[in-house]
């Protein structure tokens, strides 16, 4: 799994906990499912190819629809933002949710921003 330099430092300082991934699609229109899996361990990378750095265990995957800012889609239901924004950039590794929302912006733009993400839960395994 690749993280950004910093990130990979808030891993290893158990700061971070948490990954939040845009969901993709294939050409024609179908999503691709997650493919990380509860249970599985993971080889923490600064870059594709990369040697591993630590390795991770993602102990929970969960879809959530982003519908602005404000608002999740989760399931059928609209629901508000995290119930703790703060405690939600914490576990992503940021100091706020500010921090966090300018970061996704800068590495997903404006055409993922407000579509569905996995918001992988994980755990330090090795590092």
């Amino acid at each position: 799994m690749i993280f950004m330099p910093a990130m990979i430092e808030a891993i290893l300082e158990g700061r971070k906990t948490q990954t939040t991934r845009p969901v993709r699609y294939a050409k024609g229109g179908g999503e691709y499912p997650c493919h990380y899996r509860v249970g599985h361990e993971y080889r923490v990378q600064p870059g594709r190819g990369k040697h591993g750095l630590a390795t991770i265990r993602a102990t929970r995957v969960t879809r959530y629809s982003w519908i602005g800012q404000a608002m999740w889609l989760y399931g059928d239901a609209l629901v508000p933002e995290p119930e703790h924004p703060e405690q939600f950039a914490r576990a992503e590794g940021f100091e706020s949710a500010d921090a966090f929302l300018g970061v996704w912006r800068r590495l997903y733009a404006i055409a993922v921003r407000n579509g569905p993400v996995w918001v992988i839960d994980f755990e330090l395994v090795e590092g």
